[in-house]
């Protein structure tokens, strides 16, 4: 039984009419992807079984390009691949790609000349943290355009992460819109959904906890030149 028919007979005693599916392409579609280290290989997990992984069929093309060439160089140096446990991507609809390493250990100086190396060849931006410390070879914020919108995220915030559902998403909750006036946004992340419906309410009160997303919202505020978000 795949999700899908699980859900449905899940819901069957509260609900049972048909319910509508809005396609993505099986492969190439995840615009954010986490992998743990392990064997000089990505890792992943399957009722708790490790799984060894080069590549990862529903990345986007760009992470997948990079995911190999990132994996190679990490496996020539005994500086990077030493207690590295981590390795997360993010990309956007610009192709540009986003990857952090994750450390049990003090990032040195050696580590931080091979990552300013390894980004300039691969032509991506690389982050690297162990506890309480970050190095960034670029920008930190990775902008993104869905709708004639700028959106940012940085590499520990939650972003959505199928890229050709995310206009869909955004204007299904756009159809559901009647007599707008002022909205209250619960939990908006880093203003996916806030910066998309800035034009169709007069104010727009939106709340999250998650400091990063906040700095994503401020920053694509600005950008985007709006003046009727507040948030808390």
């Amino acid at each position: 039984m795949n999700k899908f028919e699980k859900f449905k007979k899940n819901i069957s005693s509260n609900f049972n009419e048909a319910i509508k599916i809005t396609l993505s392409p099986s492969t190439s579609f995840r615009n954010r992807c986490e992998f743990g280290y392990s064997k000089n290989s990505y890792v992943m997990f399957n009722d708790n079984k490790k799984i060894y992984l080069d590549n990862f069929s529903i990345a986007s093309s760009s992470i997948r390009k990079i995911m190999p060439n990132l994996l190679s160089e990490i496996r020539k140096s005994e500086y990077l691949e030493k207690k590295l446990f981590q390795i997360n991507f993010r990309s956007n609809s610009n192709n540009s790609v986003l990857a952090t390493l994750i450390y049990h250990k003090s990032i040195t100086d050696e580590m931080i000349e091979q990552i300013e190396t390894i980004s300039k060849k691969l032509n991506i931006n690389l982050i690297i943290r162990s506890k309480n410390y970050i190095y960034k070879t670029s920008d930190v914020y990775l902008e993104d355009h869905v709708n004639n919108i700028i959106i940012y995220q940085t590499d520990n915030c939650f972003y959505q992460p199928n890229r050709f559902l995310l206009t869909k998403m955004i204007n299904k909750v756009e159809s559901y819109i009647e007599e707008p006036n002022d909205l209250l946004e619960l939990y908006c992340g880093v203003g996916t959904f806030t910066l998309q419906l800035s034009n169709k309410f007069k104010y727009i009160f939106a709340t999250e906890s998650n400091r990063e997303s906040i700095k994503c919202l401020n920053k694509a505020i600005k950008k985007n030149g709006l003046d009727n978000i507040f948030k808390f």
